[in-house]
């Protein structure tokens, strides 16, 4: 026998595990039968919603908005939404507000997305993730200025959130690496065992076409972020990106390598790392180089173009 408490959880996992099957089975399937699905799933919901306590029904009617903004009918998840907003207690408030700025730039209304993520901004406990959202928001509609803006905000208030210390390195890309920089130092003094900087401090140096590639850097850099936040995923695309470099980019540079030793002189040291940097950078310079009968990208061996 399953306790009240648990009962809705009960309700609410099926409802949701019915959500996913109508929609995994619905390129296959005509909309009678996803919309049969749903109607369990619906009803399921109903359930939850019943047996739920009052203070944690919020959690349900955010669940069914879901659903039901993933289905397309989009007046009826924003009036899910809005029971979900009368309901929850102030500490869950700004996660239903995501959730209402999200359905809104889903359909076109970025203007009242924005209004909706400001009045979030404007509570005394903000989230870092209605933050978060803003910044992005700004990102998807082309305003990289409104953006920094933001980040640099959210920065003031939430100084120890890496997600946005993080976020705010990659939107500092256009401006060159040197002003990158100086955000990715000011980030790890700040956040120094956050994942998500270190995972941008690697990915600075595994750009082959800036001066600071660096793979040695980048790999210690990567297990740095693998170790602090494992959880996290893009650590780990960016390790898979270090190995191709290392197993496909080293052995194209090699002669560029033997070449320059040839050229230094008996009194100027350089150690390996270096040189393979700069024969990095001379072998991608002369693939890439901008010539009519030779495209940069037919000069790639096969295996390497494959790979790009």
């Amino acid at each position: 026998c399953i306790s009240r408490e648990l009962l809705w959880k009960l309700h609410l996992e099926a409802a949701q595990i019915q959500e996913r099957a109508s929609f995994l089975t619905s390129s296959n399937t005509s909309v009678i039968i996803m919309q049969n699905h749903l109607q369990s799933c619906r009803r399921s919901f109903v359930r939850a919603i019943l047996s739920c306590p009052p203070n944690l029904c919020w959690k349900v009617w955010l669940a069914s908005g879901r659903m039901e903004l993933t289905a397309g009918r989009t007046s009826i998840a924003r009036k899910l939404f809005m029971r979900a907003y009368n309901v929850v207690p102030d500490k869950g408030r700004s996660t239903v507000l995501l959730e209402c700025a999200r359905l809104e730039e889903f359909v076109d209304d970025v203007k009242l997305a924005r209004a909706i993520l400001c009045k979030a901004r404007n509570d005394n406990d903000s989230d870092w993730k209605i933050w978060l959202e803003s910044v992005s928001l700004e990102l998807r509609c082309g305003r990289r200025r409104k953006a920094v803006e933001l980040a640099q905000n959210a920065l003031d208030i939430h100084s120890c959130t890496g997600r946005l210390w993080a976020l705010l390195v990659q939107i500092r890309h256009e401006d060159g690496e040197v002003k990158q920089s100086d955000v990715l130092i000011r980030a790890l003094s700040s956040v120094p065992k956050s994942g998500e900087v270190w995972c941008e401090a690697g990915r600075l140096h595994l750009n082959p076409f800036v001066p600071t590639f660096d793979l040695e850097r980048a790999e210690l850099y990567l297990m740095f972020a693998t170790k602090f936040t494992p959880q996290y995923g893009d650590s780990f695309l960016e390790t898979v990106k270090l190995e191709l470099l290392k197993s496909l980019l080293l052995p194209l540079t090699a002669p560029f390598v033997e070449q320059v030793k040839k050229m230094l002189d008996s009194n100027e040291l350089c150690d390996d790392g270096r040189l393979v940097n700069f024969a990095c950078e001379a072998a991608l310079s002369f693939v890439n180089k901008d010539c009519p009968s030779c495209p940069g990208k037919e000069m790639f061996p096969l295996e390497i173009d494959s790979a790009l």
